[in-house]
């Protein structure tokens, strides 16, 4: 999956859903697929809770909380 590997998160969902309606067979292959979905669903959440921060930014406790999962999302799952 070309997308996956350039790290186009948004594109590669669309790649992986399109390869399992093509072939149902390869959804037990298509196990990189999951990580898309799952730092798609982070990243949303990140932009979510970033746009909260920037209008309650007195909340020091959520800026920091915010600060600390978008660190470990790029760390650990390498998402753009």
């Amino acid at each position: 999956m070309v997308k996956f590997k350039l790290r186009q998160v948004a594109e590669s969902v669309a790649e992986f859903d399109t390869a399992e309606k093509l072939d149902s067979r390869l959804i037990p292959y298509l196990w990189q697929g999951g990580l898309s979905y799952y730092c798609a669903a982070w990243a949303e959440g990140a932009k979510q809770f970033k746009t909260h921060i920037l209008h309650h930014s007195q909340e020091q406790a959520r800026c920091l909380l915010h600060n600390k999962i978008h660190s470990s999302l790029h760390r650990h799952l390498a998402c753009s």
